[in-house]
This record gives C-alpha cells, sequence and structure tokens, in this order.
C-alpha cells in the first residue's frame, strides 16, 4: 500500500527524462555520479602507506579529509606514472565545463602533488634486499 503512495525513487546512473540533456541545457553530473561507497568516505590503508612514501609538506591533508576517494584513487595509481599524470590533469583542468572545482587549499595540495609527481624518479621497483644480493653474487661469480 505505501508503495503506491510513495515516489519511486531513480537509480543515480539513469537519468531521467527531466534531467537529460539537451542542446541548452548542462548534464546534471550529480546524478550521473555513482553513489558513494564505504570505502569512498574513508582513507584505505593503502592510501596511508601511500602517504608515508611521499615527503610530509607535501602531505594532500584537506584532499584527504574532505575527498578521500580521490585520494584513495591516487594513492591506487602512484605507481604508475602515466595512469597518475593523467589524474592529476583530471583534476586540475576543467574538461566538462562549468565544474565547481575544489577549494583554493585543495587546488594548492593537488598541484604541489602533481609537481613532486613530474620530478620524483621513474625507477623501477625496489629491489628486496636478497635480490641485490644474489645479482651482486651473479655479477661477481667469474665461472658464469
Amino acid at each position: 500500500m505505501l508503495d503506491r503512495l510513495l515516489p519511486q525513487a531513480e537509480s543515480p546512473r539513469t537519468p531521467s527524462a527531466a534531467s537529460a540533456p539537451t542542446d541548452d541545457a548542462p548534464l546534471d553530473w550529480a546524478r550521473q555520479r555513482a553513489p558513494l561507497t564505504d570505502q569512498d568516505r574513508v582513507l584505505l590503508s593503502q592510501t596511508h602507506l601511500w602517504l608515508r612514501r611521499i615527503p610530509t609538506p607535501l602531505h594532500p591533508k584537506q584532499l584527504c579529509r574532505y575527498h578521500p576517494r580521490i585520494a584513495n584513487r591516487l594513492a591506487q595509481s602512484w605507481d604508475d606514472h602515466e595512469a597518475t599524470g593523467r589524474l592529476l590533469d583530471e583534476l586540475l583542468i576543467d574538461r566538462r565545463g562549468k565544474r565547481r572545482g575544489f577549494g583554493e587549499r585543495i587546488t594548492l595540495e593537488i598541484q604541489r602533488l602533481e609537481r613532486f609527481h613530474a620530478r620524483r624518479p621513474r625507477f623501477e621497483r625496489m629491489k628486496t634486499l636478497g635480490e641485490r644480493l644474489r645479482d651482486w653474487v651473479r655479477n661477481d661469480d667469474p665461472q658464469r
């Protein structure tokens, strides 16, 4: 009985006819965005580990506090240089038009991360001590 009285909720991923874009009306991105999950609301352990790997003055404290989903995405892509560059560009450059954007402090944090990311060395993954010792022994062995 209550089902008939209450309006049916629409899925946030499927646009209704009222929110469908027309030539003169922009797309309502808030209705298109997927609903937040619990993992989007808190920093993941992987993100905490990522924060330990970057210098303390560069920690994006405001970004982590107000946009943990984005901090989690940065931490997840940090080891892939190209993916991280694309993500940082996506965060700083408005390609959709009329985006509200981040506050000034968060924008500065993202810009600092972008500069650090551009300067950081592109070394292969760090080898463990055992791997380095085996490589050293192989290179030092005259029988090989």
